[in-house]
């Protein structure tokens, strides 16, 4: 019986006090690679837009005219 409740309250989206403990040591013991991913992520992105940022000076360095390509 009680492990139809626990279905029964896991398929409502509520956690058992055993669950919210296991996903709170989870995150203590895990945080370092959400961090890890998270500042991955966003190095990528950086990339991509600071080369809109050096389009201008490269375009005035190689003398291209708008829509030119080398």
């Amino acid at each position: 019986m009680a492990v139809m409740k626990q279905a029964a309250a896991l398929g409502r989206g509520q956690l058992t006090e055993t669950q919210l403990s296991t996903a709170g040591q989870e995150w203590k013991a895990h945080w370092p690679l959400v961090l890890a991913g998270a500042s991955g992520m966003s190095l990528s992105s950086l990339s991509t837009s600071s080369f809109g940022v050096m389009m201008v000076p490269l375009e005035q360095a190689l003398v291209l005219e708008p829509g030119e390509s080398v």
